[in-house]
């Protein structure tokens, strides 16, 4: 019993990796429920996010929100509180699919503090991607772009560079959208 947590935590690991989500998410939601028993917060806490991520990716968004609420939950229990940033991100994602952007840009901005706070650039730098999105679908163009090349910059210094090319092709949209067809071509 001490380790079922771990085991079918792993066995949901290998199940994703071999694309198998229906047989991943089973395992899973048994290591979540051993973590629980053995009252081990942390283990829990991993599993949620991961069985939140999996429902998202299937657009259950719903069991998404509940799993990524349950996480904040479990992370503020443990004290894990440099976790919660992510599941921010998370579920301003699923508000973003939702069209809810004034609520999704709520989420990404403090996914954003919570980062800057713990030092973490990288996943700054996808939450700064995240507003420039919510800033171009409003036609927001100035601000999109802003936050478009901050994170060029941040990518290119890292040599990030398949991020850096998403980062150049949101800034050639920009371009395009204003009708600079010149400044699009040249990104």
């Amino acid at each position: 019993d001490k380790y079922l947590g771990e085991i079918h935590g792993l066995l949901g690991d290998i199940a994703v990796m071999e694309d198998s989500m229906d047989l991943a998410r089973h395992y899973y939601e048994i290591a979540f429920e051993a973590f629980s028993k053995q009252n081990d917060i942390k283990g829990a806490t991993g599993v949620a996010i991961v069985l939140g991520n999996i429902a998202y990716v299937r657009d259950d968004l719903a069991t998404a929100m509940q799993f990524y609420l349950k996480t904040i939950e479990l992370a503020k229990t443990a004290g894990l509180n440099d976790w919660i940033p992510s599941v921010y991100l998370n579920i301003g994602s699923i508000h973003f699919k939702a069209g809810q952007m004034k609520v999704a840009q709520d989420y990404f901005s403090q996914a954003l503090e919570g980062f800057k706070e713990n030092g973490n650039s990288l996943l700054e730098a996808s939450a700064y991607e995240n507003l420039g999105m919510i800033y171009l679908d409003m036609g927001q163009f100035d601000i999109a772009r802003d936050y478009f090349q901050r994170i060029l910059d941040y990518y290119e210094s890292e040599d990030q560079h398949l991020r850096a090319a998403k980062a150049l092709h949101n800034l050639s949209n920009i371009a395009f959208e204003r009708g600079d067809y010149e400044d699009a071509l040249s990104y």
